[in-house]
């Protein structure tokens, strides 16, 4: 079961919550940004296409109203927790390309960093999801070092099982059961 949770770094053997921490990134190729509801459109177009669910059993979103509600829960992550997923705008005409980034779970009774990318399909195949995805592992080793990182997928995900290997992540058979688990360490 997986639910959401708050982040924590050790601090001398104790928990401690952080403040918002890298709200936006710039990649090479990439900007990572908190979300906004001025995304929403966009989001929708994601989210509501079923090409980029095809490994989603839950399906594409079949309203706005549904994406408004994912959106805004996306952003309480930031404000809540101080992490959450970024909005993906290709540099330098600010496309929105897709949603990326880490989010504060409970893995197994663990808290873990779950990382996420969903694209749009015109940006397939050209390293976007390994860009965001490294640069998801920097800010998780560097702002919440205590805490695994966790890719999960279906079995036949293979492009994003690809990703997780690409980045270091290590599959973790112990760990799984619907999903395929890689993760930053356990």
């Amino acid at each position: 079961m997986v639910k959401t949770v708050a982040p924590y770094v050790a601090s001398r053997g104790r928990s401690v919550l952080l403040t918002v921490v890298r709200e936006s990134i710039e990649t090479e190729r990439l900007m990572l940004l908190r979300p906004t509801l001025a995304d929403l459109d966009d989001f929708f177009a994601i989210d509501g296409d079923p090409l980029t669910h095809l490994h989603n059993p839950a399906g594409p979103d079949t309203t706005i109203e549904t994406s408004e509600r994912r959106l805004r829960s996306y952003m309480d992550d930031w404000t809540t927790f101080g992490i959450g997923y970024w909005i993906v705008r290709l540099k330098p005409d600010s496309d929105i390309i897709g949603i990326a980034g880490l989010r504060s779970v409970e893995l197994l009774d663990r808290e873990v960093l779950n990382l996420y990318y969903r694209f749009k399909p015109v940006a397939w195949g050209n390293g976007f999801a390994t860009e965001v995805a490294r640069a998801a592992l920097d800010v998780a080793c560097k702002d919440f070092p205590g805490l695994p990182v966790v890719a999960r997928t279906r079995p036949t995900n293979e492009p994003a099982m690809a990703v997780a290997r690409k980045i270091g992540l290590e599959r973790r058979l112990e760990l799984e059961g619907e999903y395929v688990v890689f993760t930053s360490q356990w």
